[in-house]
């Protein structure tokens, strides 16, 4: 089972999601992230491993 966030990353995600997608706070991004975050989003055919390398689910 995932461990369960609390506290300030919870805050992260909630005001990313509330103020800079719904409300469209762009500038927000900035302060809630650092300036070295890499998005990386989900990938179709594939996942990342621990250190972030691609590993493809394609036999």
């Amino acid at each position: 089972m995932p461990a369960k966030i609390s506290g300030p990353a919870t805050d992260v995600v909630r005001r990313n999601t509330e103020e800079v997608q719904r409300r469209a706070k762009g500038a927000l991004f900035n302060e809630l992230f650092a300036d070295d975050f890499h998005d990386r989003p989900p990938q179709r055919e594939g996942r990342r491993d621990k250190t972030g390398d691609f590993i493809t689910d394609k036999r």
